[in-house]
């Protein structure tokens, strides 16, 4: 009997649990989040480097300086989606609840005009009230 109750309990505490995360979750829709990432991709695409920039972490343009990161968006970014312009479609989204904040990380396989693809992984967190990118990475 006693190990029964016990597993009632942990059960409606899971259940609890699983509120708690979906209530979490609710705050930070993806889709606001999901929006910031496209902006930025369409601006990469685009080759506008100072609309980047500003959809960029506060903490991230502070840490590594702005002309640091136009050059490394023109360098970088611009060239990625340049070569690789088309999203296939689905991608993967993963919550992020940690020291370094609360947030997104999407990963979408992008496709060049010849065939090959990459995977490209964006994260957004919300920092000081707002959304931002805070990283971007891709794999070949």
């Amino acid at each position: 009997m006693l190990t029964f109750l016990r597993g009632f309990l942990n059960a409606f505490k899971g259940k609890a649990d699983m509120e708690r995360i979906v209530k979490v979750i609710a705050q930070d829709n993806p889709d606001e989040f999901a929006e910031k990432m496209n902006n930025f991709i369409e601006s990469a695409k685009a080759g506008n480097i100072e609309p980047m920039l500003t959809l960029t972490s506060p903490i991230t343009r502070q840490r590594h300086g702005d002309d640091a990161l136009r050059h490394l968006y023109a360098t970088q970014y611009v060239e990625l989606f340049k070569l690789y312009p088309h999203s296939r479609p689905g991608s993967n989204s993963e919550y992020i609840n940690d020291a370094g904040g609360r947030g997104w990380r999407f990963t979408n396989v992008f496709a060049s005009d010849k065939g090959p693809t990459t995977a490209v992984s964006v994260v957004v967190l919300r920092e000081q009230g707002a959304l931002y990118v805070c990283s971007v990475s891709a794999k070949p």
